[in-house]
């Protein structure tokens, strides 16, 4: 399904809107923007946690037709170090938001796959679904209840595959199952190489 040299990269998340709830510092009620480069080319991803109490965010795509939908999440927290993150992401039009995180992996009992073992430098992809995105927009969100609350947050990329009308048409017969994915979707399949990352500061109560 997917066809990398006719994907659209959205690398620069500063994009999103609305835009006074984007800053360069980490504040409350904010994401923090932190630049990036991986081989497609220079990006800003968005960084939120629990302290910053940051609001949704929109990005729009502007886009027609059908196509998979791919989210690059950075997990990174200083050199040699990884950190938990969990994003929620829906489209416009969705009745609800998605849930995603890191896939738990330890290669001694599920087995060696480089392409799981991240280091802090790697932004991990993973399929999120296929759509109609005609007239339709991405909001991300942190999480806000149960368990997940206390977790910081990260989008670094959206990409775009477009679908043939063979792939619409087979996923169209499949009562909708690619098209809904569940709750909890588990990050996989694909890492690139970040340089030049700018480690965000994490914002302190009363400050």
């Amino acid at each position: 399904m997917e066809k990398e040299a006719e994907a659209i990269y959205f690398l620069d998340l500063s994009q999103c809107e609305p835009a006074n709830a984007l800053s360069r510092s980490s504040r409350p009620k904010f994401w923090t923007m932190v630049n990036y480069e991986i081989e497609q080319g220079q990006g800003v991803m968005l960084f939120a946690n629990s302290l910053t109490d940051s609001p949704s965010v929109t990005l729009k795509l502007n886009v027609t037709g059908w196509y998979g939908i791919y989210l690059g999440i950075y997990y990174g927290w200083g050199a040699g170090f990884l950190a938990d993150r969990v994003l929620r992401a829906k489209l416009t039009g969705d009745p609800a938001y998605s849930r995603i995180g890191r896939e738990s992996f330890q290669p001694r009992k599920d087995g060696h796959y480089p392409e799981k073992e991240l280091k802090w430098s790697d932004i991990a992809e993973a399929f999120w679904k296929c759509a109609d995105l005609t007239g339709e927009a991405i909001q991300f969100a942190r999480p806000t209840q149960g368990k997940f609350a206390e977790s910081d947050t990260n989008i670094a990329y959206v990409k775009l595959v477009p679908l043939t009308q063979a792939e619409i048409e087979e996923i169209k017969r499949d009562s909708g199952q690619a098209t809904h994915p569940p709750t909890d979707r588990k990050l996989r399949w694909r890492k690139y190489r970040a340089v030049g990352i700018e480690q965000p500061g994490r914002h302190k109560r009363g400050i």
